[in-house]
């Protein structure tokens, strides 16, 4: 099963919006599949499986969606930039982004919690 690590994981209700650099999850994850979501600290929190996506342009990203942002701070664009470059930052790689940036918002759909104690 497909992992998805969340840095604030919130929001994790119904239908919820998760969203990341590039196009590798458009690629790899298919409609009805379950995903994993996985907190900072490594663990489990819940699963949901994948409703859609949209992927497209940083500066294209349509408002309904950041709305649906399972990270409260992502739900507009200057928030979303801010925790876009907060990941890279942790990851070690350069934080300019520009607004041609390929992002893909992935649709999920919470089907249940994690029976693991935190």
């Amino acid at each position: 099963m497909r992992r998805l690590q969340l840095v604030n994981p919130v929001g994790l209700v119904g239908r919820f919006v998760v969203i990341r650099l590039g196009d590798k999850y458009h690629e790899d994850l298919s409609p009805g599949e379950e995903v994993a979501l996985i907190g900072a600290d490594d663990k489990p929190v819940g699963y949901a499986k994948a409703a859609d996506c949209w992927v497209g342009d940083l500066a294209l990203i349509p408002g309904s969606l950041l709305e649906m942002d399972q990270n409260p701070l992502h739900r507009t664009y200057s928030g979303l930039i801010m925790g876009l470059r907060g990941q890279l930052a942790l990851a070690g790689e350069p934080t300019d982004l520009e607004p041609s940036a390929k992002v893909t918002a992935l649709i999920l759909d919470f089907t249940r919690a994690s029976l693991v104690k935190v």
